[in-house]
């Protein structure tokens, strides 16, 4: 897009040279601090700031971030429009601009415009982008180990780039236009995403239950929550499928992980395909002997014992290659296929076929935590192919999950290419680096 006719040096690193007709203003010349207490206990009407979200009703949060404080009188009130800086975590997109009135955190910087020549559309764009909010981080100083907060005082001192107000309005009236058209584009590719993994659990779901010959003689599974089986499978329990039973993993305090040999905790458990990334792995000091015992080897899968979150228990995933010496963690359940019965690949397809997982949950008990025991784990029903059948099965979806995930990542790395888009645009829009007067 083309440029203005003239620039001049703005002083300032982050903002570079602007339009030779703009100004800067400091913060406090442009908005004034909004601090006003929540006298009448507004409680029906909380509101947070979520990093790229920008200010959202607290109710919509789900599980991310803090609980609301029963002390809601301490609160303040935000109005529409005002725009909302996260005091303490000062990370990339955690600022928004309200579109309603309600009562937020005493932890966030509530900005009101000073005079009617500030249109808060246009300093909302330039609060979000990456160079002014890595300018917060340089002026925040640590408060407690991982968190940091903004030194108002200097903050309110910084220089923000000033256009006409009616320029400041064409921007904003722009970048509203393109960024909505790229979150539009992005939103068309996330769904595509979405299908693909429902078409990848689909042909998960089918190729685990019924097989890959759709005129394959059917029959009764005798199992209340499986219908039909191919007439030539069989139904084990799980725990019959098992060397040496189900075994929890090793308890270590916190301050042993770090160093030693590899660990493999819940959070390896939730991949796409079902496989641990070995080369993520946490470590963890281990005594020989407990090394001995809680050894990892090729083909073991894991359960996740206990959750917070209902869909998370159960989960499973299996392990391909230990190049060294791996042990696992008290939050999982170890099981280790006998080869002549199973395939370990087979039967982490077939955990995680929808039908199978829903089981799973079903199985568990919730009371602070949703847990399941080995004895309920090891009851699970499997439908067992002929072990030349499990192996045709693993290969056919090893194919169609790479051409799938192939897919997926192309969708993927266009929505990063879209969001880098966006955010370049805004940047050179705000600070004038392209004229977009005649563009709206």
């Amino acid at each position: 897009m083309k440029r203005y006719p003239e620039y001049k040096e703005s002083g300032v690193d982050w903002i570079g040279e602007i339009p030779r007709h703009w100004r800067l203003s400091r913060i406090d010349s442009l908005f004034f601090r909004r601090r006003e207490k929540n006298t009448n206990i507004i409680s029906n009407n909380i509101l947070s700031v979520l990093k790229d979200l920008g200010v959202i009703r607290y109710e919509d949060k789900g599980n991310i971030g803090n609980k609301v404080s029963d002390k809601i009188e301490n609160y303040q009130l935000v109005y529409a429009g005002d725009i909302v800086v996260n005091n303490m975590n000062v990370t990339i997109g955690s600022v928004g601009r309200s579109d309603q009135f309600g009562a937020l955190s005493g932890i966030y910087i509530v900005l009101a415009p000073k005079r009617d020549n500030v249109d808060m559309g246009y300093y909302e764009y330039v609060f979000k982008i990456r160079p002014f909010q890595k300018s917060l981080i340089q002026i925040s100083s640590g408060l407690m180990e991982i968190r940091e907060a903004l030194n108002f005082i200097e903050f309110k001192v910084l220089k923000l780039p000033t256009p006409p107000i009616d320029e400041q309005h064409q921007i904003a009236a722009f970048l509203d236009r393109k960024t909505g058209q790229i979150d539009e584009l992005i939103r068309i590719k996330e769904q595509r995403i979405t299908l693909l993994q429902e078409q990848r659990t689909a042909l998960i779901n089918q190729a685990t239950t019924k097989g890959l010959d759709p005129n394959v003689e059917m029959k009764p599974s005798g199992v209340e929550w499986i219908e039909e089986i191919p007439a030539h499978w069989e139904i084990k329990q799980l725990k019959h499928m098992a060397r040496g039973g189900l075994t929890n993993g090793l308890f270590k305090k916190k301050d042993q992980f770090g160093s030693g040999v590899k660990l493999i905790n819940v959070i390896d458990m939730y991949q796409d395909d079902f496989l641990v990334r070995f080369e993520e792995l946490d470590r963890v000091e281990a005594e020989p002997h407990e090394v001995e015992r809680y050894a990892v080897e090729p083909g073991d899968i894991f359960f996740v014992r206990s959750s917070l979150k209902l869909e998370g228990v159960a989960a499973s995933s299996c392990i391909a290659d230990v190049p060294e010496s791996t042990v696992f963690e008290c939050h999982l359940v170890r099981l280790q296929p006998c080869p002549r019965q199973v395939l370990s690949k087979y039967l982490i397809n077939y955990l995680n076929s929808t039908e199978t997982r829903q089981r799973l949950i079903t199985l568990a008990n919730t009371v602070t935590m949703t847990t399941i025991s080995q004895p309920k784990l090891a009851s699970i029903e499997i439908m067992l192919p002929p072990l030349s059948e499990q192996q045709t099965i693993v290969d056919y979806l090893d194919q169609r999950s790479r051409e799938i995930n192939n897919l997926i990542a192309t969708e993927q790395r266009k929505i990063e290419l879209l969001k880098e888009y966006r955010q370049s645009l805004i940047s050179e829009a705000v600070t004038g680096k392209i004229d977009v007067r005649n563009e709206v």
